[in-house]
Protein backbone atom coordinates (compact mmCIF):
# COMPACT_ATOMS: atom_id res chain seq x y z
CA UNK A 1 0.00 0.00 0.00
CA UNK A 2 1.25 3.33 -0.65
CA UNK A 3 2.33 5.48 1.85
CA UNK A 4 0.26 8.78 2.60
CA UNK A 5 1.63 11.74 1.18
CA UNK A 6 3.15 14.37 3.46
CA UNK A 7 0.96 17.40 3.94
CA UNK A 8 2.63 20.73 2.72
CA UNK A 9 2.47 23.54 5.15
CA UNK A 10 0.82 26.82 3.87
CA UNK A 11 3.80 28.58 4.57
CA UNK A 12 1.49 31.97 3.83
CA UNK A 13 -1.29 31.05 5.82
CA UNK A 14 1.24 30.56 9.01
CA UNK A 15 2.66 33.58 8.36
CA UNK A 16 -0.23 35.46 8.30
CA UNK A 17 -1.25 33.69 11.95
CA UNK A 18 1.91 34.58 13.20
CA UNK A 19 1.33 38.14 12.53
CA UNK A 20 -1.74 38.29 14.13
CA UNK A 21 -0.27 36.74 17.45
CA UNK A 22 2.86 38.79 17.20
CA UNK A 23 1.66 41.18 19.83
CA UNK A 24 0.78 38.82 22.29
CA UNK A 25 4.65 36.98 21.90
CA UNK A 26 6.82 39.60 21.04
CA UNK A 27 8.03 43.46 23.08
CA UNK A 28 9.01 43.79 19.37
CA UNK A 29 10.02 42.59 15.81
CA UNK A 30 11.71 44.49 12.98
CA UNK A 31 12.07 42.58 8.90
CA UNK A 32 14.57 44.51 6.89
CA UNK A 33 14.91 43.12 2.98
CA UNK A 34 18.37 42.46 2.15
CA UNK A 35 19.65 42.61 -1.51
CA UNK A 36 20.97 38.92 -1.58
CA UNK A 37 20.37 36.05 1.22
CA UNK A 38 23.46 36.04 4.01
CA UNK A 39 24.62 32.40 5.45
CA UNK A 40 25.63 33.81 8.28
CA UNK A 41 24.51 36.90 10.99
CA UNK A 42 26.31 37.84 14.30
CA UNK A 43 26.43 40.55 16.50
CA UNK A 44 29.60 42.75 16.57
CA UNK A 45 29.02 46.05 18.26
CA UNK A 46 27.34 48.57 20.78
CA UNK A 47 26.93 51.99 21.77
CA UNK A 48 24.26 54.32 23.45
CA UNK A 49 22.44 57.48 22.59
CA UNK A 50 21.28 58.46 26.04
CA UNK A 51 20.47 62.20 25.18
CA UNK A 52 18.39 60.15 22.23
CA UNK A 53 17.22 57.26 24.40
CA UNK A 54 18.08 54.65 22.06
CA UNK A 55 20.81 52.11 21.87
CA UNK A 56 22.52 51.41 18.18
CA UNK A 57 23.04 47.67 17.74
CA UNK A 58 25.49 46.41 14.88
CA UNK A 59 25.09 42.98 13.27
CA UNK A 60 27.14 41.35 10.31
CA UNK A 61 25.53 39.21 7.57
CA UNK A 62 26.95 38.36 3.60
CA UNK A 63 26.05 38.52 0.65
CA UNK A 64 25.15 35.59 -1.25
CA UNK A 65 24.44 36.01 -4.92
CA UNK A 66 25.36 32.41 -6.26
CA UNK A 67 27.76 34.51 -9.05
CA UNK A 68 25.17 36.99 -9.89
CA UNK A 69 27.70 39.87 -8.18
CA UNK A 70 31.23 40.18 -9.32
CA UNK A 71 32.05 40.33 -5.47
CA UNK A 72 30.39 38.80 -2.50
CA UNK A 73 30.60 41.34 0.33
CA UNK A 74 30.29 41.31 3.86
CA UNK A 75 28.03 43.60 5.37
CA UNK A 76 27.82 45.91 8.29
CA UNK A 77 24.47 46.96 9.45
CA UNK A 78 22.91 48.76 12.04
CA UNK A 79 19.55 48.50 14.29
CA UNK A 80 18.63 51.57 16.32
CA UNK A 81 16.36 50.44 19.37
CA UNK A 82 15.12 52.48 22.54
CA UNK A 83 16.58 51.66 25.61
CA UNK A 84 12.85 52.13 27.08
CA UNK A 85 10.94 49.11 25.23
CA UNK A 86 8.26 51.25 26.44
CA UNK A 87 9.18 54.01 24.07
CA UNK A 88 8.95 51.54 20.99
CA UNK A 89 5.10 53.30 19.90
CA UNK A 90 6.37 56.75 20.42
CA UNK A 91 6.87 59.24 18.01
CA UNK A 92 10.03 60.37 17.64
CA UNK A 93 11.88 63.84 16.24
CA UNK A 94 10.52 63.33 12.99
CA UNK A 95 6.62 62.62 13.74
CA UNK A 96 7.09 58.84 13.68
CA UNK A 97 7.85 55.88 15.66
CA UNK A 98 11.20 53.99 15.80
CA UNK A 99 12.37 52.09 13.19
CA UNK A 100 14.21 49.27 14.29
CA UNK A 101 14.90 47.86 10.07
CA UNK A 102 18.98 47.33 9.83
CA UNK A 103 20.25 50.07 7.94
CA UNK A 104 23.87 49.24 6.06
CA UNK A 105 26.88 51.19 7.30
CA UNK A 106 29.63 49.39 5.64
CA UNK A 107 30.28 47.09 3.12
CA UNK A 108 33.91 44.85 2.30
CA UNK A 109 34.33 43.08 -1.01
CA UNK A 110 34.79 39.39 0.47
CA UNK A 111 36.60 36.92 -1.83
CA UNK A 112 33.45 34.08 -2.41
CA UNK A 113 30.82 33.91 -0.61
CA UNK A 114 31.04 34.37 3.36
CA UNK A 115 30.15 30.67 5.01
CA UNK A 116 30.29 32.20 8.03
CA UNK A 117 31.56 35.09 10.39
CA UNK A 118 32.33 35.55 13.47
CA UNK A 119 33.07 38.60 16.01
CA UNK A 120 35.26 38.99 18.59
CA UNK A 121 35.66 42.79 20.16
CA UNK A 122 37.54 45.21 16.99
CA UNK A 123 38.26 41.71 14.89
CA UNK A 124 36.04 39.82 12.78
CA UNK A 125 36.59 36.20 10.53
CA UNK A 126 35.18 35.32 8.04
CA UNK A 127 35.34 31.85 5.89
CA UNK A 128 34.52 30.84 2.44
CA UNK A 129 33.81 28.16 0.25
CA UNK A 130 37.10 27.65 -0.42
CA UNK A 131 38.29 27.25 2.62
CA UNK A 132 40.11 30.39 2.83
CA UNK A 133 39.95 32.91 5.93
CA UNK A 134 39.79 36.47 6.04
CA UNK A 135 40.10 38.63 9.53
CA UNK A 136 39.89 42.00 9.15
CA UNK A 137 39.16 45.35 11.75
CA UNK A 138 35.09 46.22 12.32
CA UNK A 139 36.22 49.78 12.53
CA UNK A 140 39.26 49.70 10.05
CA UNK A 141 39.18 51.33 6.27
CA UNK A 142 36.86 48.89 3.80
CA UNK A 143 40.23 48.84 1.58
CA UNK A 144 42.48 47.80 4.46
CA UNK A 145 44.03 44.43 2.88
CA UNK A 146 42.91 41.37 5.71
CA UNK A 147 45.26 38.44 7.68
CA UNK A 148 44.28 35.46 5.60
CA UNK A 149 44.71 32.57 6.56
CA UNK A 150 44.99 29.12 4.17
CA UNK A 151 45.38 25.72 5.09
CA UNK A 152 42.14 24.13 4.32
CA UNK A 153 41.48 22.75 0.86
CA UNK A 154 37.57 22.52 0.29
CA UNK A 155 34.57 23.79 1.72
CA UNK A 156 34.98 24.91 5.09
CA UNK A 157 31.59 26.42 7.35
CA UNK A 158 33.44 25.89 10.76
CA UNK A 159 34.88 28.86 12.61
CA UNK A 160 35.28 30.05 16.49
CA UNK A 161 36.76 32.41 18.51
CA UNK A 162 39.17 31.38 21.29
CA UNK A 163 39.32 33.82 23.71
CA UNK A 164 41.68 33.19 27.17
CA UNK A 165 43.67 30.67 25.57
CA UNK A 166 47.05 32.52 26.84
CA UNK A 167 48.61 35.54 28.63
CA UNK A 168 48.23 39.23 27.87
CA UNK A 169 50.76 38.70 25.09
CA UNK A 170 49.30 35.57 23.20
CA UNK A 171 46.58 37.09 20.70
CA UNK A 172 43.24 35.79 20.12
CA UNK A 173 43.28 32.68 18.88
CA UNK A 174 40.99 31.54 15.77
CA UNK A 175 39.71 27.46 15.30
CA UNK A 176 38.43 26.46 11.93
CA UNK A 177 36.72 23.62 10.24
CA UNK A 178 36.15 21.97 6.81
CA UNK A 179 34.93 19.42 4.67
CA UNK A 180 38.39 17.94 4.10
CA UNK A 181 38.25 17.09 7.46
CA UNK A 182 40.31 19.94 9.05
CA UNK A 183 40.47 21.20 12.68
CA UNK A 184 42.93 24.28 12.65
CA UNK A 185 44.00 26.17 15.41
CA UNK A 186 45.24 29.34 13.82
CA UNK A 187 47.98 32.13 15.30
CA UNK A 188 46.73 35.52 14.30
CA UNK A 189 50.05 36.93 14.87
CA UNK A 190 52.04 34.20 13.09
CA UNK A 191 49.29 33.56 10.73
CA UNK A 192 50.46 29.98 11.04
CA UNK A 193 48.48 26.84 12.41
CA UNK A 194 49.54 26.19 15.90
CA UNK A 195 47.58 22.95 16.54
CA UNK A 196 45.42 20.89 13.96
CA UNK A 197 44.09 17.18 13.21
CA UNK A 198 42.71 15.80 10.76
CA UNK A 199 39.11 13.65 11.63
CA UNK A 200 36.07 13.50 8.90
CA UNK A 201 34.05 16.17 7.02
CA UNK A 202 33.37 18.94 9.87
CA UNK A 203 30.72 21.08 9.78
CA UNK A 204 30.53 23.35 13.05
CA UNK A 205 33.36 23.92 15.43
CA UNK A 206 33.27 25.54 18.66
CA UNK A 207 35.74 26.26 21.59
CA UNK A 208 34.77 25.68 25.58
CA UNK A 209 33.82 28.58 27.40
CA UNK A 210 35.81 27.52 30.55
CA UNK A 211 38.63 25.47 29.34
CA UNK A 212 39.80 27.28 26.26
CA UNK A 213 41.83 24.06 25.49
CA UNK A 214 38.84 21.78 24.82
CA UNK A 215 37.82 22.67 20.95
CA UNK A 216 34.27 20.71 19.91
CA UNK A 217 34.02 19.36 15.97
CA UNK A 218 30.50 18.52 14.89
CA UNK A 219 30.81 15.46 12.22
CA UNK A 220 29.27 15.06 8.80
CA UNK A 221 29.85 10.77 10.37
CA UNK A 222 27.36 11.70 13.08
CA UNK A 223 29.57 12.82 16.12
CA UNK A 224 30.70 15.11 18.05
CA UNK A 225 34.63 15.58 19.02
CA UNK A 226 35.90 16.96 21.73
CA UNK A 227 39.99 17.69 21.30
CA UNK A 228 42.21 18.63 24.14
CA UNK A 229 44.70 21.19 22.06
CA UNK A 230 47.63 20.43 24.59
CA UNK A 231 47.82 17.24 24.15
CA UNK A 232 49.85 15.86 20.67
CA UNK A 233 47.96 16.00 17.60
CA UNK A 234 48.12 12.42 16.76
CA UNK A 235 46.24 12.46 19.90
CA UNK A 236 42.81 12.12 18.70
CA UNK A 237 39.87 12.66 21.07
CA UNK A 238 36.71 12.06 22.41
CA UNK A 239 33.52 11.06 20.42
CA UNK A 240 30.27 10.71 21.61
CA UNK A 241 28.20 7.33 20.50
CA UNK A 242 24.96 7.35 19.57
CA UNK A 243 22.58 4.73 22.05
CA UNK A 244 23.12 1.34 20.97
CA UNK A 245 21.05 0.47 17.47
CA UNK A 246 20.62 4.20 16.54
CA UNK A 247 21.90 5.03 13.45
CA UNK A 248 24.43 7.96 13.59
CA UNK A 249 23.24 11.13 11.68
CA UNK A 250 25.49 14.22 10.54
CA UNK A 251 25.55 16.88 13.30
CA UNK A 252 25.85 19.90 11.84
CA UNK A 253 26.36 22.64 14.91
CA UNK A 254 27.21 22.93 18.57
CA UNK A 255 27.27 25.02 21.65
CA UNK A 256 29.00 24.86 24.89
CA UNK A 257 27.50 26.68 27.72
CA UNK A 258 28.84 29.61 29.23
CA UNK A 259 27.14 29.00 32.33
CA UNK A 260 27.78 25.37 32.73
CA UNK A 261 31.34 24.30 32.41
CA UNK A 262 30.63 20.65 31.53
CA UNK A 263 26.94 21.44 29.44
CA UNK A 264 27.43 21.01 25.18
CA UNK A 265 24.30 21.04 22.92
CA UNK A 266 24.52 19.94 19.23
CA UNK A 267 21.99 20.15 16.23
CA UNK A 268 21.48 17.01 13.97
CA UNK A 269 20.14 16.51 10.63
CA UNK A 270 17.44 14.25 11.87
CA UNK A 271 15.88 17.76 13.45
CA UNK A 272 16.77 16.35 17.33
CA UNK A 273 18.82 18.84 19.92
CA UNK A 274 21.12 16.88 22.23
CA UNK A 275 22.52 17.49 25.48
CA UNK A 276 26.05 16.12 26.74
CA UNK A 277 27.90 16.19 29.23
CA UNK A 278 31.54 16.57 28.41
CA UNK A 279 32.92 14.22 31.51
CA UNK A 280 30.70 11.50 29.83
CA UNK A 281 30.30 11.92 26.44
CA UNK A 282 29.27 8.27 25.29
CA UNK A 283 25.91 8.68 27.47
CA UNK A 284 23.34 11.42 26.12
CA UNK A 285 21.53 13.58 28.82
CA UNK A 286 18.05 14.42 27.08
CA UNK A 287 17.09 14.95 23.29
CA UNK A 288 15.16 17.74 22.87
CA UNK A 289 12.04 17.64 20.07
CA UNK A 290 10.08 20.29 18.27
CA UNK A 291 11.65 20.71 14.92
CA UNK A 292 10.54 19.58 11.52
CA UNK A 293 14.08 19.47 9.75
CA UNK A 294 17.45 19.63 9.91
CA UNK A 295 18.82 22.04 12.89
CA UNK A 296 21.47 24.00 11.86
CA UNK A 297 22.36 26.71 14.50
CA UNK A 298 22.54 26.41 18.07
CA UNK A 299 23.08 28.74 20.96
CA UNK A 300 22.49 29.17 24.73
CA UNK A 301 21.13 32.65 25.90
CA UNK A 302 24.07 34.31 27.37
CA UNK A 303 22.10 36.18 30.22
CA UNK A 304 20.08 32.62 31.46
CA UNK A 305 21.79 29.63 32.36
CA UNK A 306 18.60 27.23 31.39
CA UNK A 307 17.67 28.78 28.16
CA UNK A 308 19.13 27.01 24.49
CA UNK A 309 17.74 28.31 20.95
CA UNK A 310 18.13 26.55 17.88
CA UNK A 311 17.12 27.55 14.52
CA UNK A 312 16.61 25.12 11.17
CA UNK A 313 15.12 24.07 8.25
CA UNK A 314 12.31 24.20 9.43
CA UNK A 315 11.84 27.97 8.94
CA UNK A 316 11.59 28.28 13.20
CA UNK A 317 13.91 29.39 15.74
CA UNK A 318 13.20 27.86 19.12
CA UNK A 319 14.05 28.71 22.64
CA UNK A 320 14.06 25.78 25.11
CA UNK A 321 14.01 25.76 28.70
CA UNK A 322 16.33 23.13 30.34
CA UNK A 323 14.90 23.38 33.78
CA UNK A 324 11.76 22.12 32.81
CA UNK A 325 12.92 19.10 30.78
CA UNK A 326 10.98 16.22 32.28
CA UNK A 327 7.78 18.57 34.09
CA UNK A 328 4.41 16.86 33.59
CA UNK A 329 2.05 17.70 31.17
CA UNK A 330 -2.02 17.76 30.35
CA UNK A 331 -2.65 15.12 27.10
CA UNK A 332 -3.31 18.10 25.27
CA UNK A 333 -0.37 19.75 26.12
CA UNK A 334 2.38 16.56 25.57
CA UNK A 335 -0.04 16.67 22.01
CA UNK A 336 1.34 20.31 21.00
CA UNK A 337 4.67 20.00 22.08
CA UNK A 338 7.59 18.57 24.81
CA UNK A 339 8.09 20.78 28.20
CA UNK A 340 10.96 21.91 27.46
CA UNK A 341 9.86 23.45 24.60
CA UNK A 342 9.63 27.55 26.08
CA UNK A 343 8.94 29.77 23.10
CA UNK A 344 9.24 29.44 18.86
CA UNK A 345 9.55 32.33 16.44
CA UNK A 346 7.30 31.51 13.37
CA UNK A 347 8.39 34.72 11.48
CA UNK A 348 10.25 33.70 8.40
CA UNK A 349 9.07 31.61 5.23
CA UNK A 350 11.74 30.03 4.52
CA UNK A 351 14.50 28.00 6.15
CA UNK A 352 16.82 29.86 8.96
CA UNK A 353 20.28 30.39 7.83
CA UNK A 354 21.81 32.14 10.65
CA UNK A 355 20.73 33.35 14.37
CA UNK A 356 22.31 34.72 17.47
CA UNK A 357 21.56 35.95 20.53
CA UNK A 358 22.34 40.00 21.07
CA UNK A 359 24.92 39.80 23.84
CA UNK A 360 23.93 43.64 24.75
CA UNK A 361 20.38 43.32 25.43
CA UNK A 362 18.14 40.27 27.02
CA UNK A 363 15.44 38.39 25.30
CA UNK A 364 16.37 39.69 21.56
CA UNK A 365 17.86 37.63 18.98
CA UNK A 366 18.88 38.31 15.28
CA UNK A 367 17.97 35.91 12.29
CA UNK A 368 18.21 35.69 8.68
CA UNK A 369 16.84 33.18 6.24
CA UNK A 370 17.03 32.06 2.57
CA UNK A 371 14.74 34.37 1.16
CA UNK A 372 17.17 37.40 2.05
CA UNK A 373 15.10 38.76 5.45
CA UNK A 374 16.76 39.86 8.43
CA UNK A 375 14.66 40.11 11.70
CA UNK A 376 15.14 41.42 14.61
CA UNK A 377 12.82 40.17 17.97
CA UNK A 378 12.61 40.75 21.34
CA UNK A 379 10.31 37.66 23.64
CA UNK A 380 7.61 39.45 25.42
CA UNK A 381 7.89 39.89 29.63
CA UNK A 382 4.55 38.14 29.01
CA UNK A 383 6.24 35.17 27.91
CA UNK A 384 9.48 34.97 30.23
CA UNK A 385 8.06 36.80 33.34
CA UNK A 386 4.10 36.18 33.40
CA UNK A 387 2.19 38.46 35.58
CA UNK A 388 -0.10 35.88 38.11
CA UNK A 389 -3.62 37.06 38.70
CA UNK A 390 -4.79 37.12 41.45
CA UNK A 391 -8.16 34.85 42.22
CA UNK A 392 -10.46 36.29 44.79
CA UNK A 393 -11.62 33.09 45.71
CA UNK A 394 -15.70 34.72 45.91
CA UNK A 395 -16.06 34.99 42.37
CA UNK A 396 -15.20 31.15 41.93
CA UNK A 397 -18.10 29.24 40.67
Amino acid sequence: MASPEKETPDIGAEYETWKRNCPYMYSFVSETTMTWPSLTFDWCGYREDEAAGMGVHQALAGTFSQDKEEKEKIVLMESTIPLDLGDLGKLGPNGRPADLRFKTVKEWSHDGEPNKIKSCGDLMASINGEGTIFVRSVTGSVDETPVTLKEHTTNAFGLAWSVGRGGAGDPEALVSGGEDGKVILWNLESKKSTWNITTSSVNDVECHKTFPYIIGAALEEGFIALYDTRAPETAGGTLTRPPSGDKPTPYNCLAFSPHSEYLFAAGSSESTVNLYDIRNTGYRLHSLSGHNGAVTGIEFDPFHGQYLATGGQDRRVIIWNMNTIGCEQSQDDAEDASPELFFMHGGHTAPVSAFAYNPEMEWCLGSVSEDNIAQIWGVSDKIYSPTELEVIEDTLE
